[in-house]
């Protein structure tokens, strides 16, 4: 075989073996949705952002497992609502929410409707995760460095997976967000504001573009050097 078709065919099996690793991130099934800006004119955290993160990981086939991790909030701040889409063609009524270990933050309740729930100014979810808010109950305050992890089965038919929460909001007049939280007692004035998601992570469609590319253009600088 020639040289040059060897480096592309080398080009081409680097490329696809790492969009087999892709595919196996993807089949862990995992994903991210870092929140990482306030949208609603309110203040963000005083931590690092993201501020909460929310990870999705496919177990079965009708089972996610969900954690929320509020790790870069910081002093007395605090998470009251968190909120999730679902998809559409499916009921979000149908889910089963069962918490894994005994978590610090309790929810008060957790509500599922098709676009029941409004997040700050202007944005609709299905699933709503309630934390208690009041002084005399902080000790079940969803708080700074806490995690809360869920089990969630759909009773319905049909099989659910990550995929099945990546769905942004109905447009708002600050962008469309995977998931959306309220974060209170921000600063010494007691501050809120509604933060959400720029990113999904990972990104294995992005990824894989990215090293293609990467092989494509390898490829044509051997072969203008080979012409040279």
């Amino acid at each position: 075989m020639d040289r040059k078709y060897r480096i592309f065919f080398i080009c081409i099996v680097l490329v696809l073996y790492s969009a087999a690793c892709l595919k196996d991130r993807a089949g862990a099934s995992t994903v991210e949705f870092p929140l990482d800006v306030e949208y609603s004119g309110g203040s963000g955290s005083e931590g690092l952002m993201p501020w909460a993160t929310a990870t999705f990981v496919t177990t079965g086939s009708k089972r996610v497992t969900l954690t929320m991790s509020a790790e870069n909030l910081v002093s007395s701040e605090f998470i009251s609502l968190w909120y999730f889409n679902f998809d559409p063609i499916l009921d979000p009524t149908l889910l089963i929410f069962s918490p894994v270990g005994i978590p610090g933050a309790m929810p008060k309740s957790i509500n599922t409707g098709m676009d029941a729930f409004k997040a700050g100014p202007d944005r609709f979810y299905d699933i709503e995760f309630s934390f208690p808010t009041s002084a005399g109950n902080s000790s079940n305050r969803f708080t700074a460095g806490e995690t809360v992890v869920y089990d969630i089965t759909y009773a319905g038919p049909g099989t659910i997976s990550t995929s099945s929460f990546v769905f942004e909001s109905l447009s708002g007049k600050q962008g469309s967000f995977h998931s959306a939280a309220h974060i209170q007692s921000i600063g010494t004035g007691g501050k809120s504001g509604w933060v959400g998601n720029t990113s999904v992570v990972p990104e294995p469609v992005s990824s894989l573009l990215f090293l293609t590319g990467g092989a494509v253009l390898g490829y044509g600088k051997y072969r203008k050097a080979r012409s040279a």
